[in-house]
C-alpha cells in the first residue's frame, strides 16, 4: 500500500502533517498532496504529472520515514 491513510488520525495530527508538508519543495508538496488529500499512489501520480514513478516513490518513502520519526512506527 502506497497511500498514507488519514482515517482515524486526530485533527491535531493531521494539521501538524499539513504544516510539515508546507515546509517541503513545490514538487514534494504536489506529490504529498495527491497522496494525503486524494489517496493516489506513486504510480498514479507519475501518470498524472511529469514526475517519474521513482521520484514519487522516493518522496513518499522519505516522508513516511519522517512521520515515523515524529510519531512512532504505528
Amino acid at each position: 500500500q502506497e497511500g498514507l491513510p488519514c482515517t482515524g488520525m486526530g485533527e491535531r495530527i493531521i494539521a501538524e502533517i499539513d504544516e510539515l508538508i508546507a515546509t517541503k519543495s513545490l514538487v514534494q508538496i504536489e506529490v504529498l498532496t495527491y497522496v494525503m488529500k486524494q489517496g493516489y499512489t506513486a504510480k498514479e501520480i507519475s501518470e498524472l504529472t511529469e514526475y517519474t514513478y521513482a521520484n514519487c516513490h522516493q518522496i513518499l518513502n522519505r516522508f513516511r520515514s519522517e512521520l515515523r520519526e515524529l510519531y512512532g512506527k504505528d
